[in-house]
């Protein structure tokens, strides 16, 4: 009886070394990745707009593509979601931040996901931001850089093991490789007449809606050719009042579209209802 016991103990205790070594293992395999560092992408010398209206300008795109959503009316973060087995997602206090880079270290992290030390971030969408255009960027900058610091600086982002296993397992990507793959997963170029609202739905839109806007598994979001269903004042009314088709309310869309949406103006939004009708009809 004690050589059975002292065997059910040494098993015992074998299984809880190899638990200890395969968690170990496993967390340090997962802060690997999170913290993986990549080589610093060459990006464009843009520099802040100057001028009459470039910081009001930045304003407008800061709000349209939700940089002002994430970070807070002030720029000065917050926790954005709070999850403790998946991600307590924090987003940076910017007016910290932006003293601290260069217009160099702000483009390429923008556009890249690359931050100066090389490692990547991971929640804020770089693989969207990648596609915005040298002006726009260029009054992006405007408006961050005439915000004064101020607040206090926020946690890092803080993943738990569910979150962890689904880096590992590649279900969720760092902007750095969303980045990389950006130029390969563009909307549907539907002539270019619909130019500009195809390039504004590919930095904005593409956000829930994935790169090509064909949906998002994760965020169960559409393929925007749902957007054909609504006629051009329904449409317009949903971007604007976040009221969808039969006065419905969808998780995160009514919400966001009033406070992004609202900034657009009719000419924009008609030509964005124009080129998701297209995409729809040369999907078909």
């Amino acid at each position: 009886m004690n050589r059975l016991l002292k065997w059910i103990g040494l098993t015992a205790a074998g299984l809880a070394g190899l638990a200890v070594i395969a968690v170990t293992g496993f967390y340090a395999a997962s802060e690997l990745a999170l913290h993986k560092r990549y080589p610093k992408p060459q990006v464009a010398a843009i520099h802040p707009a100057s001028g009459p209206g470039a910081v009001q300008a930045g304003l407008r795109l800061a709000t349209l593509y939700g940089c002002n959503d994430c970070h807070g009316k002030d720029l000065h973060g917050q926790l954005l979601d709070d999850n403790p087995a998946v991600a307590r997602i924090f987003t940076p206090n910017l007016t910290r931040l932006v003293s601290r880079y260069s217009d160099e270290d702000l483009v390429r992290v923008i556009r890249t996901g690359v931050r100066p030390d090389g490692t990547s971030v991971w929640v804020m969408p770089s693989g969207v931001f990648s596609r915005l255009n040298d002006d726009e960027l260029s009054q992006l900058l405007a408006y961050l850089r005439s915000v004064p610091p101020g607040g206090p600086e926020q946690p890092h982002l803080q993943v738990g093991h569910i979150g962890r296993l689904g880096v590992l397992l590649g279900k969720f990507e760092p902007e750095a490789v969303k980045a990389a793959e950006a130029p390969r997963k563009l909307p549907l170029d539907a002539g270019p007449e619909h130019a500009a609202a195809r390039h504004f739905a590919s930095a904005s839109c593409a956000e829930c809606h994935g790169a090509d806007l064909t949906g998002d598994q994760y965020l169960k979001s559409p393929d925007l050719t749902v957007a054909a269903a609504y006629d051009l004042g329904a449409f317009k009314r949903f971007l604007r009042t976040g009221v969808a088709a039969g006065g419905r309310k969808l998780p995160l869309m009514s919400d966001i579209a009033p406070v992004r949406f609202g900034q657009l103006s009719d000419a924009e939004l008609e030509a964005l209802h124009a080129y998701l009708k297209a995409r729809a009809e040369r999907l078909r």
